[in-house]
């Protein structure tokens, strides 16, 4: 077989993008193929055995269905204590002149620290603090969280706004 000159390079991406690829998809279809395993214990279920047991069984757990009712809870206040955080942190950068880019660097910064250390860090202030755990300190931590990335994306919206017509509405009340 005669390979062409720059193939082989393009084999070994090929080869070494099929391996991550498998690296990071194995895992989670194994688990996927596990939850239909009839059994206890985990493995492949046969063919035959495909059954969705596990997950009828999800719905009468009560305790299942109050920690998911808590998550959405936490979820949608969340997104919308985020939203109007980051609204008024983008309109503050916006009336920002000389020090634009340091209050850039301060809302982006806890996009950089991985989320377990943020959470551990959290963790240790509030207790320190004295303050009890609860879904209020819950939705604090996931605010460290998702500000920055609310920020980018209304930050990005408001490129194409220009000046004038917030000024514009702002005369007119709104």
């Amino acid at each position: 077989m005669i390979v062409r000159e720059g193939m082989a390079p393009r084999i070994v991406i090929w080869t070494l993008t099929i391996f991550g690829l498998i690296v990071i998809y194995a895992p989670p279809l194994y688990l996927l193929g596990v939850s239909f395993n009839p059994a206890l214990q985990p493995g492949l279920p046969h063919f035959s055995d495909i059954t969705l047991k596990w997950y009828l069984a999800l719905g009468s757990e009560s305790a299942l269905i109050a920690a998911l009712g808590q998550s959405i809870v936490i979820a949608l206040a969340t997104a919308v204590i985020a939203t109007l955080l980051s609204l008024g942190a983008v309109l503050a950068h916006r009336e920002l002149h000389r020090r634009r880019s340091l209050w850039f660097l301060t809302v982006l910064l806890p996009m950089f620290v991985p989320g377990v250390i943020q959470g551990l860090a959290l963790s240790t202030v509030i207790s320190r603090a004295g303050v009890k755990a609860s879904p209020l300190t819950v939705v604090a931590g996931h605010l460290l969280w998702a500000m920055p990335f609310a920020f980018i994306v209304i930050l990005t919206s408001f490129v194409a706004v220009k000046r004038s017509y917030l000024m514009a509405a702002d005369d007119l009340g709104a």
